[in-house]
């Protein structure tokens, strides 16, 4: 039986598309940067969008309210919305 091989600084606990773990060190809580990054989660906002409600980010990417309802992992990006004057519109 192989040991594993221990390191001095922890490690981080994300998994690569190989299936093994990662070995970068941790940067902060329990990823490195890479997976940090990827693993970000977006805000939503209930928005009304053209007399429409939808759920937009700190982007104004818009997002379908039923894979958001959901609560599919990915839900798919519809569109993006800008604000003119003081309505938001739908481009």
């Amino acid at each position: 039986m192989i040991a594993a091989k221990k390191f001095a600084t922890p490690r981080c606990v994300g998994v690569l598309t190989s299936g093994n773990a990662c070995l970068r060190k941790r940067q902060h809580g329990d990823f490195c940067a890479y997976h940090q990054k990827a693993n970000q989660q977006v805000v939503l906002h209930l928005i009304e969008v053209n007399g429409i409600l939808h759920f937009v980010d700190d982007k104004n990417m818009v997002y379908d309210s039923e894979a958001v309802v959901t609560k599919q992992p990915n839900p798919r990006v519809i569109g993006q919305c800008t604000k003119i004057g003081d309505t938001m519109v739908m481009l």
